[in-house]
């Protein structure tokens, strides 16, 4: 891991924790623990309420949750380091603090819990072993070795030590960063107490941006640290993660009614800051927790009272330097038009991150740890550039059928006529000449107005080839009405009906383009996107769907445009052609020859839909199915033809008897699309233990019949570790590294996976740290590289594929330019298992290629998945789809149960 390159460091922000005697040891924590007669009642009574829920239709509000009181304390008792909350099964260690709190006070407050939230003869019975809870001083111990943890130490290596370390330095650092327009600028960063029991740190007081209209937009830093394992190292890893938080700026929709607001309070010495959960309750927002059973009751005086204005009113308490409050703002807010944007600069990660790592270095007493400084690797991608079957130069237009119609759903007459403009533009290029929103230059393209038709020539097999692309136009009721679902059954049957009168179903499977407002215009309490109901009722009629925005204005022709309105048409422009290289992205078409090696292997996609049942609107009330929704979905790529894997029509009409030898077969991606959310129901019907089975029976099957049918081929699985590894344990980073995959099924059918190369993605968002790219003399480097490959071990690799076209090399802070776009080049983890040492390189050279821009013809910039779990990832927007509208069906149907029984009891 050392620097040998002499013109560039390539930094990530990442630093091996190194302990003495392999053993980690922080010193003086005070714990909070449950003697053994509380946890065995508790354990008692949880384990007979997990039986009960396990029954279909189990719903209990009142059941006893200990794990929200332990969340409340978390939350608002600032001593608290962590909290466990199953503290009644690991020998009932339950708070760790870093301060001696009044445990005779702390029981009152359990007590006065346990009261409210159980019934009367249970509490009788455990009322007494509560005065048994103690609280002592400790020195906590875990192994050094996070591959050999016992399991309790997991939560004290992953949670309490990082939650430790930001502590120690909440409030300590004073960190200047440089600015071209102030000189300087300076931020303090404070330990969060959150939900999520993450170690996060946020500056405060928070920032104000005016845009010219004189709206103000709030935001600040915030930093996570996190301990990280990493297949075959011996020790843990700190990453530091710098990101910007924003927050709400008017009423905020949330579609799965949960907010989230940060709040700070200065207490002379520094501040404390709370994130703190809301939900909606009965048409209002409320406090997620009783907030009322915590211990900072000062804050809570405070606070108690803005559940009803901080949502409506979000800017109301921001702008206060001593107690402040904002909604959290993210992709769970409906609604665009943030001035703030994402990302951070290159200058503020740097200062920032170096800021931080120093302030912990300087506070590591108390612990027997050092943490040196963030590594630095080199840049080996040429090293093991196989140069062996890349893609072709050109796009594959052999993928495109000789006559491929797509119907186009419209009202507005100037969104056809620009949808019309971009299907030339695609193949024409006289617009975005060389950039990369095309697909490729054909000889010739021309668009017969008459016929609807656009006319593609160019080279097959050497020969001239004139295809063509039918676009049908239908127009639809210009009405808006008809495009608002209100909660109402009736509303939703109506609409139902207007849709059926334009589309039919057909046994071939059919590609349409469907004008639609954005999501920010069903930004409203009474009205329901119907994006998800209009692509599942579409795709059991055999009828892919891609949206494109409304468009409001006049069509003007190119030709006809002055300089400046020219550069708004192409920007317009950009979402037509967007969409439809989603839509040929949903048919199957690649684009140019995937990557490949010599020996031309099978490319496998693992993905695994994985949704709790929450985070659909309208779910709440829906008892049919389970609360974690799990379905895998799995591509192969083979020979430039992407496939995706469905149950036999067989598995339908016998799936209760068909025991393990059920067939699955491989449907072009574009067929898979539309069947994918039958296998759904199958799951949803037979639930519990022998669901789980089926659904790992059918990766073994859908594995099993590639290798029958291409016997002396070599097979890659790739998969996403944040995505598969809960699911499959033998992906989870202390097992990976044993070599094959076990997936857990009887009758041997682990075998099938013994010589399937394993290739692990591990993305950005939480595990791999962030990285720049500095000159020699670790100065800020504006001439970052476009992409590279670093080897962290022998299995383990970084890969950066070239940057997004948004990413801006310059050396501003976000101080100074917040409303400007900082997205930047990501890095993810590689790990290959399954294979011989030396045989690695080239499988990371694979990976690394198949995530590039120039594959897929959805994308001008790279991926962040290698294309086969990309490719089965997106396939979830149908099962999405599928159950947003099962969900707002059900809901309807039950809200007019209701009003039909309230109405007979009124007569």
């Amino acid at each position: 891991m050392s620097r040998t390159d002499s013109v560039k460091v390539n930094k990530f922000y990442m630093s091996p924790i190194k302990p003495e005697n392999d053993v980690i040891r922080i010193e003086g924590i005070f714990v909070i623990k449950s003697p053994e007669t509380l946890n065995s009642k508790i354990k008692s009574l949880m384990e007979k309420q997990y039986l009960d829920k396990s029954r279909k239709y189990y719903k209990d509000y009142r059941a006893f949750k200990p794990k929200w009181f332990t969340l409340t304390v978390a939350l608002l008792s600032d001593p608290v380091l962590y909290a466990r909350d199953d503290f009644y099964t690991c020998s009932g260690e339950w708070l760790y603090l870093y301060e001696r709190i009044d445990i005779e006070l702390f029981k009152l407050k359990f007590k006065k819990w346990c009261r409210e939230n159980t019934d009367a003869d249970f509490y009788e019975y455990i009322k007494d072993d509560i005065e048994g809870i103690t609280i002592s001083q400790e020195n906590i111990e875990m192994s050094g070795n996070p591959h050999n943890l016992q399991k309790h130490e997991n939560e004290l290596m992953y949670k309490l030590l990082p939650a430790y370390l930001a502590y120690k330095i909440s409030g300590e650092m004073d960190i200047q960063v440089p600015s071209s327009k102030k000189g300087a600028v300076s931020y303090r960063f404070y330990k969060v107490q959150n939900e999520d029991k993450s170690a996060e740190l946020a500056a405060v007081p928070f920032r104000k941006y005016v845009d010219r209209d004189g709206k103000e937009f709030y935001w600040t830093h915030a930093v996570d640290l996190r301990v990280v394992s990493i297949p075959g190292e011996s020790i843990p890893y700190l990453i530091i993660k710098l990101r910007t938080a924003r927050f709400a700026y008017k009423k905020p929709y949330a579609s799965n009614k949960r907010l989230k607001a940060l709040i700070y309070k200065n207490i002379g010495k520094g501040f404390e800051i709370y994130e703190l959960g809301l939900k909606m309750d009965q048409a209002k927002w409320k406090w997620k927790y009783n907030i009322a059973d915590g211990i900072n009751d000062n804050l809570i005086e405070k606070i108690f009272d803005w559940q009803d204005t901080i949502v409506a009113e979000p800017n109301k308490f921001m702008s206060n330097d001593d107690l402040g409050a904002g909604i959290i703002y993210g992709s769970h807010i409906k609604g665009k038009g943030h001035k703030i944007r994402t990302g951070t600069t290159e200058k503020d990660r740097e200062y920032i991150s170096e800021g931080i790592l120093k302030a912990i270095r300087n506070h590591l007493n108390n612990t027997n740890i050092e943490v040196p400084e963030f590594i630095t690797l080199d840049n080996i991608a040429k090293e093991i550039d196989t140069k062996a079957k890349t893609q072709k130069a050109e796009f594959r237009f052999e993928q495109i059928p000789a006559e491929l119609v797509i119907t186009a759903f419209y009202r507005n007459d100037a969104w056809l006529e620009y949808l019309k403009d971009a299907l030339v533009e695609l193949f024409d290029l006289k617009i975005f000449k060389h950039d990369k929103y095309g697909i490729f230059k054909a000889k010739a393209a021309h668009f017969d107005k008459s016929s609807s038709t656009l006319f593609v020539t160019h080279k097959e097999d050497k020969k001239e080839v004139t295809k063509k692309i039918i676009l049908n136009p239908v127009k639809m009721q210009n009405s808006n009405g008809e495009f608002i679902i209100s909660e109402s059954i009736d509303c939703y049957t109506s609409f139902l009906n207007y849709l059926d009168t334009y589309v039919t179903e057909g046994s071939d499977i059919r590609a349409s383009l469907f004008e639609l407002e954005d999501e920010e215009y069903f930004d409203h309490d009474e009205w329901i996107d119907p994006k998800s109901t209009i692509r599942n009722v579409f795709a059991v009629k055999n009828t892919l769907t891609q949206f494109i925005s409304l468009e409001e204005g006049e069509y003007i022709n190119r030709q006809e445009k002055s300089e400046n309105e020219l550069k708004e048409y192409k920007a317009n422009m950009h979402k037509y052609i967007n969409g439809i290289k989603d839509l040929f992205r949903q048919l199957g078409i690649l684009g140019k020859s995937v990557p490949q090696m010599d020996q031309e292997p099978i490319l496998i996609g693992l993905w695994y839909m994985s949704k709790l049942k929450h985070s659909f609107d309208f779910s709440s009330s829906c008892e049919e199915i389970p609360y974690k929704i799990l379905i895998p979905i799995l591509t192969i790529i083979e020979d430039n033809i992407i496939k995706i894997a469905v149950f036999s029509e067989s598995v339908y009409k016998d799936h209760r008897r068909m025991g393990d030898n059920f067939e699955v077969k491989w449907l072009p991606y574009k067929d898979g699309l539309v069947k994918i959310a039958n296998m759904a129901s199958i799951f949803d019907e037979l639930n519990g233990d022998y669901c789980e089975k089926l659904k790992q029976q059918f990766i073994v099957n859908a594995i099993r019949s590639v290798k029958e049918s291409n016997p002396e081929r070599q097979l890659i699985l790739f998969s996403n570790a944040q995505n598969v590894r809960t699911h499959l344990k033998d992906l989870s980073n202390t097992r990976i590294g044993s070599g094959k995959l076990n997936i857990g099924i009887e009758k041997n059918s682990d075998s099938i996976f013994d010589d399937v190369v394993n290739i692990r993605i591990l993305t950005e968002a939480d595990e791999v740290p962030a990285w720049v790219n500095l000159e020699d003399d670790y100065s800020l480097s504006l001439h970052t590289l476009k992409k590279g490959v670093f080897r962290l071990n022998n299995r383990v690799y970084y890969s950066v594929q070239s940057k997004s076209d948004a990413h801006k090399n310059n050396l501003v802070i976000k101080e100074d330019k917040p409303n400007e776009t900082n997205n930047r080049q990501a890095a993810i983890e590689i790990a290959v298992y399954n294979c011989n040492e030396d045989d690695v390189p080239p499988y990371v050279d694979l990976t690394d290629k198949l995530r590039s821009a120039s594959s897929p013809i959805q994308f001008s910039t790279a991926l962040n998945l290698p294309i086969p779990v990309h490719m089965a990832k997106k396939a979830e927007e149908y099962l999405v789809a599928y159950y947003d509208d099962y969900f707002l069906k059900q809901h309807l149907i039950k809200e007019k149960a209701k009003e039909v029984a309230k109405a007979n009891n009124i007569r």
